[in-house]
């Protein structure tokens, strides 16, 4: 049951731990930079956490366990406990700082819409692609840290995600560039079908000058961004599947053709659609490696 009307809970068990997941869709203040908040907790037992890039990003308050990123068989540094994550151009792997046993997997946050950090923190997201920036980087590190420990007081989901997004709101009105907004959500609402020339035309701007305007927004170009938001529809249709026309998801999805659908699967997953399907956590969006 909801912990409060709008927010949705969900419970998820596998091999690994159990853990549970609240979300609330964006008030309509906020709705035009933030896709949803969510509030999780539970206990793993797992090596390492594949994340799967998704055309968004994510403001992050880590409750819980310390991570690190682990790219390419080497460790990047601790990530922050509040942190912004940009767009991703492929899979990336997360390790528990610390320790073999089982962790504390507690974070509560939201999910931004591309361009929503430079609508919220007037942060370019060019600033922001394939990296993990700390809270405190942008903001005061005291301020920062009353608001950790707010959220690390609060002792409910419903609770957790009000303080989250009252303080949102309390960054100011929201640093709109209708024209690009109005791109990303054209582009996630035709799944990135759409081409980018017809964007461009119906913005009433020369492609060059649309696909310049869109990357120092959000961080990536609109061809690459429609690729990326093409995939991860892909992935949802899949998610409570157990065997898949692979044929039909990829017409379904808006692929050219199955190989299309194959090669970003192999680019943003880091492997195949049917190891993919194998291999994803009960969560469906996520693999992860056990001890």
């Amino acid at each position: 049951m909801p912990d409060r009307p709008g927010i949705r809970t969900y419970h998820f068990n596998s091999p690994f731990g159990g853990w549970r997941v609240s979300v609330m869709d964006a008030p309509p203040d906020l709705a035009p930079a933030v896709a949803e908040f969510w509030d999780t907790s539970g206990r793993f037992a797992f090596a390492r956490e594949q994340l799967l890039p998704r055309g968004s990003i994510f403001l992050v308050f880590n409750l819980g366990t310390a991570q690190r990123r682990h790219d390419c068989g080497r460790d990047i540094t601790r990530l922050p406990r509040a942190y912004l994550w940009g767009l991703q151009d492929g899979p990336v792997w997360t390790v528990p700082d610390g320790g073999t046993g089982p962790f504390d997997g507690a974070s509560v946050g939201a999910r931004l819409y591309a361009g929503g950090a430079a609508a919220l923190f007037g942060l370019p997201g060019s600033e922001l692609r394939g990296r993990a920036l700390a809270l405190d980087d942008i903001l005061p590190a005291a301020r920062v840290d009353r608001l950790l420990d707010r959220v690390a007081r609060n002792t409910s989901p419903a609770g957790r995600i009000g303080i989250v997004t009252a303080f949102l709101r309390g960054l100011g009105a929201l640093r709109s560039d209708a024209v690009i907004d109005w791109t990303v959500a054209m582009i996630r609402e035709g799944r990135g079908g759409l081409p980018v020339s017809h964007i461009a035309d119906a913005a009433g701007l020369s492609r060059r000058v649309l696909s310049r305007r869109f990357h120092e927004r959000t961080g990536m170009g609109p061809k690459r961004y429609g690729r990326l938001v093409k995939f991860f529809s892909a992935v949802e249709m899949i998610k409570p599947a157990r065997t898949v026309d692979w044929a039909g998801v990829a017409a379904d999805a808006g692929y050219y053709d199955q190989a299309h659908m194959i090669r970003d699967f192999r680019e943003f997953a880091g492997c195949t659609p049917a190891h993919f399907l194998r291999q994803r956590a009960a969560d469906g969006e996520t693999i992860v490696e056990l001890r």
